[in-house]
């Protein structure tokens, strides 16, 4: 499961959670404030807890590195790491790539339809006749029949086409007042804008149709305030179907009439104080289940690095880290290696540095997973579908004890070499294919004055070899070749001789042949 579909999973379920919580304790008591502070809260909070990665030992909570510990004979690779890695995938058969289109397609959906409002509203206001209030902070603007009595931010809009008494439209001015007073409208922004980023997330639009209620009771408790309880619910089966379908307004009809006549005969109870509390455990709960790991969990979010590609990222992702690290006690990179070389090794110079045990600790760590990382690589196929160590190595034909006596039959000690007196070891390397062709032949490093040419020479005159092989199949295999070249004045008459500096030739550390050495005798 990757870090996107974790993230939806997780806020999906801590919405789930606060909103059960509101269900279940608040949204039948008459505390209309706090109950809209919290659902617009618990909204927020539900998407940015499993964003947070707080470390546990930074609360104090206790230590994670025995359970880090158990992750060392892991080879992770961060997720995003691990995609970019991988081959490319053609777009339509890209999941991810599909969702992101359905996803940006609903998104320009929502969008459309809420500015398609805003605009229709901007419309109304234009076109409509606009009066001040006074020391109302608010404009009022005769619709037409165009809205019911309704609000917008500081709009208050009133459909001067419905007969209503002086009591009615009281009950009405002060019912809307109340929406702009409190300012309702910027909730309904913000659960358009969650609409329109979590359009597919079924939960907001729960958490859109509670808080829009708690509008509605608050600004039913203001009315009541001044009017009879009768005589407003008389106004409010009376007007029960008017009413459009304009999601941005706080509209007079808009919630369901008969909750809001229930709400009305709770208006004077109170709240148990315990409800209140409650909230506290259930968002520390939700807090530290989604935004509390340890050091062993957070890792456990990354994969198991399986392909070259993905080794060689995890490989650049430790030398970061142990780069990081290395900065803080020496700022130069060359100063750290020079202190390494002295102090005997690099633990030893960060030591010298003062650097803290937490510090210590995380780099061996690292030096571990970076070691472990280089053998796992060299188990790996290279992009070209190399080896450098495979189940069965690649051999000689007739074997290694073979080999070298083609070598030292044909190859010869340059000319050039022995009058400048070139000394020294030429590193070739050349690739068993799946065939046992020798190809790909160079030379790692070399000495010049034709000795690295002639090295190359003799392996591309070399006879045919078994390929190696791994789960049964032959594949192409990286091998090198040390070769020192050396001149020895002891005795001139003698000719050049070639040997290797082991009794039996084979692989020294599973990629490596044996060393050979080439020795002139000169004047």
């Amino acid at each position: 499961m990757n870090t996107l579909s974790i993230y939806l999973l997780e806020s999906t379920i801590c919405l789930g959670v606060f909103y059960f919580f509101y269900l279940a304790v608040l949204h039948d008591q008459p505390a209309y404030q706090y109950n809209r502070f919290y659902l617009l809260i618990t909204s927020c909070l539900s998407f940015i807890f499993p964003l947070l990665n707080v470390p546990l030992d930074i609360l104090g909570l206790g230590n994670t590195q025995g359970i880090t510990a158990s992750y060392n004979g892991y080879l992770l690779l961060d997720a995003v790491e691990a995609g970019q890695a991988g081959q490319k995938i053609p777009f339509w058969q890209n999941g991810l790539a599909l969702a992101g289109m359905i996803y940006g397609m609903g998104l320009c959906l929502t969008a459309f339809f809420f500015f398609k409002q805003l605009y229709r509203l901007y419309r109304i206001i234009q076109n409509g006749k606009t009066e001040s209030t006074g020391q109302q902070n608010y404009r009022l603007i005769y619709t037409h029949g165009q809205l019911p009595a309704s609000s917008f931010l500081q709009y208050l809009f009133w459909d001067n086409t419905h007969p209503l008494d002086f009591l009615e439209q009281q009950q009405i001015l002060t019912h809307e007042e109340t929406h702009i007073q409190q300012k309702h409208s910027y909730d309904i922004l913000y659960l358009s804008l969650l609409k329109i980023i979590f359009w597919f997330q079924p939960l907001v639009y729960l958490y859109e149709k509670s808080i829009l209620e708690t509008h509605e009771f608050a600004a039913d408790a203001a009315v009541l305030k001044r009017s009879h309880p009768k005589e407003y619910i008389r106004l409010l089966t009376k007007r029960l179907f008017d009413g459009m379908d304009m999601s941005l307004i706080n509209h007079f009809y808009k919630s369901k009439t008969l909750k809001r006549i229930k709400m009305m005969e709770a208006i004077n109870k109170k709240t148990p104080w315990y409800k209140f509390v409650l909230i506290v455990p259930v968002m520390l709960s939700v807090f530290f289940t989604f935004s509390c790991q340890p050091e062993a969990e957070e890792m456990s979010q990354e994969v198991i690095a399986e392909t070259y590609e993905e080794v060689q990222a995890q490989l650049q992702q430790v030398g970061e880290k142990l780069q990081t690290i290395t900065q803080k006690y020496y700022p130069k990179s060359n100063e750290f290696t020079n202190a390494a070389n002295k102090s005997g090794n690099e633990i030893a110079a960060l030591k010298a540095a003062g650097a803290n045990s937490e510090d210590l600790k995380k780099y061996e760590d690292l030096l571990a997973q970076k070691d472990q990382l280089h053998e796992r690589l060299m188990h790996l196929p290279d992009p070209d579908g190399v080896y450098m160590v495979v189940e069965n190595q690649p051999a000689p034909q007739g074997g290694y004890e073979a080999f070298f006596q083609h070598v030292a039959k044909n190859l010869r000690y340059p000319a050039q070499a022995r009058r400048m007196g070139i000394e020294g070891k030429v590193f070739i390397q050349f690739t068993v294919n799946e065939y046992g062709e020798l190809t790909d032949i160079k030379a790692l490093k070399g000495i010049g004055a034709g000795c690295d040419e002639e090295a190359m020479r003799v392996l591309e005159s070399a006879p045919e070899w078994q390929p190696g092989t791994t789960e049964g199949k032959p594949v192409k295999v990286k091998m090198v070749l040390p070769i020192t070249f050396k001149l020895d004045h002891a005795d001139a008459s003698k000719n050049q001789s070639l040997n290797s500096d082991t009794e039996h030739p084979e692989l020294s550390d599973g990629k490596t042949l044996s060393e050979m050495v080439v020795v002139a005798y000169v004047n």
